[in-house]
């Protein structure tokens, strides 16, 4: 991002993270956006948001954030967010037309070194922009030895035999190997002491995830909601 703004000459470019669920694309984002506001100057008119369009309702408490961080009259927000009308005409109201009417493009002057930073799945989406953009694919997951640490640190078990294979199984991304760590480490805290990797891959492979079922819905589907506190609460049940 610094060597496209540096090349930018004033001109927006935008930077793509693309890879499947649970490969980290928000995380990365959120951490970037977190540094770059804590780096500028408190006398730069500058700020981050993010349009969160997980759902409808996360699509409009973005723009609500939005409208406010940009200076909009309470009165102009107020009127849209306190109406009786469905969420799609609030949204409607809030940006008169579809999100790409406002979406500041690539190579434009008028945001003056401005940079977005996209996330997404599908990478066929993502536009040609030449110097102007850039594309980072996640979807080769975590550094082998990495994700066996993960898995090692966070189960609190000790290295042992197959943690290599279930990380390979788990193609070395970070939320489905979070998502067996933390499976692992509950159903060992409820009772089951004897269970480890080769029981878990035995599991992985057979099919045989009825007890975590739950969680794989909640990590391909929420990546805003606390993964611990969701597996914590289904791994419980697993382990009794």
């Amino acid at each position: 991002m610094k060597e496209l703004r540096k090349n930018s000459d004033g001109e927006i470019s935008t930077i793509y993270l693309s890879g499947n669920p649970g490969c980290g694309k928000s995380q990365i984002a959120r951490m970037v956006g977190e540094t770059f506001y804590q780096q500028v100057s408190t006398e730069d008119l500058a700020f981050v948001a993010t349009l969160n369009a997980e759902s409808l309702e996360t699509l409009f408490n973005s723009y609500d954030s939005l409208s406010r961080a940009l200076g909009c009259t309470e009165f102009a927000v107020g009127r849209i967010t306190t109406s009786k009308d469905s969420i799609e005409e609030k949204l409607e109201q809030f940006s008169e037309i579809n999100v790409r009417r406002f979406w500041p493009p690539c190579g434009s002057r008028e945001y003056g070194y401005g940079q977005i930073l996209v996330t997404t799945q599908d990478s066929s989406t993502i536009p040609d922009n030449g110097s102007h953009s850039h594309c980072i694919s996640l979807s080769r997951g975590m550094d082998p030895r990495d994700a066996v640490s993960l898995l090692t640190k966070v189960s609190q078990m000790p290295n042992q035999e197959n943690v290599e294979d279930v990380a390979k199984a788990l193609d070395y991304q970070p939320l489905a190997l979070a998502c067996a760590a933390w499976y692992v480490f509950n159903v060992r805290s409820h009772g089951s002491s004897q269970f480890n990797w080769e029981k878990y891959l035995d599991k992985l492979t057979r099919g045989k995830e009825e007890a975590m079922g739950e969680v794989k819905k909640k990590c391909e589907s929420g990546y805003t909601r606390s993964m611990p506190v969701a597996v914590a609460n289904d791994c419980g049940k697993g382990g009794r």
